[in-house]
């Protein structure tokens, strides 16, 4: 496959996926949406459903145990690529669903509603017909922008997902990389290799950041906050179900089983190879230190914040400072793959070889990160009840009582700092599971445990392989819960006291 037919057969995988995504991200929202202000039943189609934490887990199990679950799928699609293809669509929808969801409920509400579009409609029925111009702005308030920015963000995850396409082998622009260096022909025009990624990069990114940026300074920066009718169409419910469970089931379910049988017959190996540890804290350093740095941005960006419907600085309202924030934000959404390769260009023509420094390798995270670590910043603060926050920071003041203080301090874990441990905890987890970039910009003597583990899996499927990547994922997850249980710790303790 030529380098030109592998980027094609990325961007058809991807508008595919965008669509899928956004058809099953749609009929979710609307079940999610009608079910809100129900009474909770346990054990319920529609408690399960209500729930976003349990529709976005999939999107964060990590590609090495997808990929590891379905590395021998292969060999039963040795024959028929076709359905290896097939198999890879799925899995790229189920994991990517939960984001079109996550995206559509918080986005800012279309300046137009269902209501007034049908009212426009109506009068251009009777009116005359409006000009091209009209129409456009028309279209540009309407519920399409919104649509366009969940379904454009699927495609783009999508064509940038590199550690399950090239475990599963499936056609693309990622494979053709990977077999390109694989194979030992260096990328010498690597240019012109990243034109035709980068300009469909692009052509999805551009668009989706003005959308949201021009929400923000219009005011529009509100979510959803849909109405709640009673369900009356059952079978929308149980397909809504459906999407969750098979989501779960190709994702989570299978791939977990399959790691965790793996791991149970190849435990013996984790004694026999102690370099892991080290290797895993190359890559604790990595999470620790990507996490550390985002998390100053992010505190820089609430200090300077003005209201909690803004995820902007105050400076911002003017264009120079929206081109510049555009301009910051770009580099993560081209992809791991796209902005290391760029640094890794750079850094070569420059004479400032990443092998002698991390630099490259640490600011390459950082903006790859930077746009995810901004959008759970917007989500979070958006989610914030201000006037309580505000009274629960007045109680906590010293001077009052001790009760009154504990109880203030507990108030405000529960309100604003357990978010921030859980956005710091998942950049931390992407962070530490991060595979593509270190692969290119890693200094000499570093070997993370995640990127060590992706190598050997194109060449090997030993139960030995499965124990090593449950170590490689126990250590974070167990890292998360113990931070958790002190807060939980330190929040009964005010509590009582």
């Amino acid at each position: 496959m030529s380098y030109e037919v592998a980027v094609l057969w990325s961007i058809l995988r991807s508008v595919v996926a965008g669509a899928v995504c956004l058809g099953l991200g749609r009929v979710l929202v609307s079940v999610r949406s009608a079910t809100e202000g129900l009474p909770e039943t346990p054990l319920s189609l529609r408690n399960l459903i209500r729930h976003s934490g349990l529709l976005l887990v999939p999107f964060f199990v990590p590609g090495l145990v997808v990929g590891y679950a379905y590395r021998n799928a292969l060999l039963s699609f040795v024959q028929s690529p076709l359905l290896n293809e097939l198999l890879y669509l799925l899995i790229v929808i189920a994991q990517l669903t939960p984001v079109v969801v996550l995206t559509l409920e918080w986005l800012p509400a279309a300046p137009l509603g269902a209501t007034a579009q049908f009212l426009r409609h109506l009068a251009e029925r009777i009116d005359r017909p409006r000009s091209l111009g009209e129409r456009l702005r028309a279209l540009f308030v309407s519920e399409l922008p919104r649509q366009w920015t969940a379904g454009s963000l699927a495609a783009l995850l999508c064509f940038q997902e590199v550690e399950v396409a090239t475990l599963m082998q499936a056609q693309g622009w990622p494979e053709w990389i990977f077999a390109k260096q694989a194979g030992g022909v260096e990328l010498i025009e690597v240019w012109r290799y990243l034109v035709l990624p980068v300009g469909y990069g692009l052509l999805l990114t551009v668009p989706t950041l003005t959308y949201w940026v021009w929400a923000n300074r219009s005011g529009h920066g509100s979510p959803v906050s849909p109405s709640a009718p009673e369900i009356k169409h059952r079978p929308r419910t149980v397909m809504a179900a459906g999407i969750g469970l098979a989501s779960w089931g190709l994702v989570v379910v299978w791939p977990l089983t399959s790691l965790v049988i793996g791991a149970f017959r190849g435990r013996g190996v984790i004694r026999l190879r102690g370099a892991i540890w080290q290797e895993i804290g190359d890559a604790l350093v990595l999470g620790a230190t990507v996490t550390l740095l985002l998390g100053l941005v992010l505190a820089a960006l609430s200090y300077r914040s003005r209201s909690v419907r803004d995820c902007l600085p105050s400076g911002w309202s003017t264009s120079g400072w929206a081109l510049l924030g555009v301009g910051a934000l770009l580099p993560g959404m081209l992809g791991a793959l796209s902005l290391g390769l760029v640094i890794f260009e750079i850094c070569q023509r420059i004479g400032w070889s990443p092998s002698y420094s991390p630099g490259p390798l640490m600011g390459a995270l950082c903006l790859f990160l930077l746009p995810r670590a901004l959008a759970m910043h917007a989500i979070l603060r958006r989610n914030e009840d201000r006037t309580g926050l505000y009274l629960a920071q007045h109680m906590a003041q010293p001077g009052g009582t001790q009760k009154r203080t504990s109880w203030g301090q507990a108030i405000i874990w529960r309100m604003q700092t357990a978010g921030r441990f859980w956005v710091a905890a998942i950049l931390f987890w992407w962070g530490y599971l991060e595979l593509t970039l270190p692969e290119l910009l890693r200094p000499a003597g570093m070997a993370p445990a995640p990127m060590r583990l992706y190598n050997l899996l194109h060449y090997d499927h030993r139960p030995g392989l499965a124990a090593m990547l449950a170590l490689v994922l126990a250590v974070p997850v167990f890292l998360v819960i113990f931070g958790w249980s002190v807060g939980w710790l330190l929040r009964r303790s005010w509590v009582q006291a």
